[in-house]
């Protein structure tokens, strides 16, 4: 049987990644899930606590008044040859440990490639140089390209 032409292409998961992550978007299992709040996530724009009841409102309320959340998910963005892939640590120039990074890939529009991890909110504000750490064979790691740190909307902003 053969295919009719058309304007559109079937593309994969990985095609699928790189838009995302282009456009500052999140992905339930790597940037959102059970175990990751709205603060945390940057969704909280879109949260209304105002509104009525919902189920997780009273534990929402609860970060809130607590000071808000303890991790952010932020923005990476590769500054020499290298991906950031899903788990792998990321370390500040001191060697210590700072975050994990969420999902990662080549960014073609953006000429870069980009990632997102989960860091301590005290360290996700600001924007500065960072290592992530490359797993090896028999659990040894060694320090990968650096990188540097923004948010996703941030990550987004050079695109639109």
């Amino acid at each position: 049987m053969r295919a009719r032409s058309s304007a559109f292409a079937p593309c994969g998961l990985g095609a699928r990644n790189t838009l995302r992550l282009e456009a500052g978007m999140s992905l339930y299992g790597h940037e959102i899930s059970e175990d990751v709040d709205v603060f945390e996530a940057g969704l909280d724009r879109w949260l209304k606590l105002d509104k009525g009841e919902f189920i997780g409102r009273e534990a929402l309320q609860e970060v809130q008044a607590s000071g808000g959340p303890k991790l952010k998910i932020v923005g990476l963005e590769m500054i020499e040859r290298g991906i950031a892939r899903d788990g792998y640590e990321v370390h500040n120039l001191a060697g210590s440990r700072i975050g994990t990074v969420t999902s990662g890939s080549p960014a073609p529009f953006l000429k870069t490639n980009i990632a997102y991890g989960a860091h301590p909110c005290r360290r996700s504000s600001e924007r500065r140089r960072c290592h992530r750490r490359v797993p090896r064979q028999q659990g040894a790691r060694k320090a990968g390209p650096p990188a540097v740190l923004q948010t996703p909307e941030k990550v987004a902003q050079n695109i639109i």
